[in-house]
């Protein structure tokens, strides 16, 4: 019998070494609980302004090398790489589209039927 379950962990580290070793500490955790990490969902994202180069670092996982990504929702946030939020105004107003959409979808529909 397997259980699934599913649970979201963020890491925030002032530098490479310290998110290594929290890296380091969530495998062993997970070594010792049996548990796995989905490597697929499991990015890196560098927030730093747009001066700065993305980190050459590479920081690995359950014995995975991890990936880098421009951005990551978090409680319903986007945040991009440079904390512009543009992708969260972007997200939000398609989320808003499609919420108008399928309301005046419904508003045509009960029109119809008077």
């Amino acid at each position: 019998m397997s259980i699934y379950c599913t649970h979201e962990l963020l890491l925030l580290a002032p530098n490479e070494p310290c998110l290594q070793k929290m890296l380091d500490i969530v495998t062993e955790w997970c070594e010792a609980w049996k548990l796995t990490i989905n490597n697929s969902k499991t990015k890196i994202v560098h927030f730093r302004p747009p001066s700065i180069d993305i980190s050459q670092s590479t920081f690995t996982c359950g014995g995975h090398t991890l990936l880098f990504t421009d951005s990551y929702k978090y409680l319903g946030v986007w945040f991009d790489e440079h904390l512009t939020f543009q992708k969260n105004a972007k997200e939000l107003s398609k989320a808003a589209s499609r919420a108008l959409g399928a309301l005046c979808g419904k508003v045509i529909r009960a029109g119809e039927d008077n």
